[in-house]
């Protein structure tokens, strides 16, 4: 499975949930 993320809106998610789509794939 391939994952796209915005990297603006992946900054912006982090900074709101302390979450990143990086670590996120992982799940």
């Amino acid at each position: 499975m391939i994952f796209e993320w915005d990297e603006s809106k992946r900054r912006a998610n982090y900074d709101k949930h302390g979450l990143d789509f990086r670590d996120a794939k992982t799940i």
